[in-house]
Order: C-alpha cells, then structure tokens, then sequence
C-alpha cells in the first residue's frame, strides 16, 4: 500500500536524523 511506503521513507528519514545528531554530540563530547 502507498501508505505504507511513505511510512517507511518517513521513518528511514527520522532515523537518519537521529543517527546524525547522535554522531554530531558525540563528535562535540570529543
């Protein structure tokens, strides 16, 4: 179902925004 596609893109992206600020504070704890 479309629905469930843009669900998993939408979700995919979050990740990846999270994964990311993850990394950044952790490259500032450094």
């Amino acid at each position: 179902a479309p629905g469930t596609v843009i669900s998993i893109s939408m979700a995919s992206i979050a990740l990846r925004q999270l994964l990311s600020a993850v990394t950044d504070h952790e490259e500032d704890i450094k």
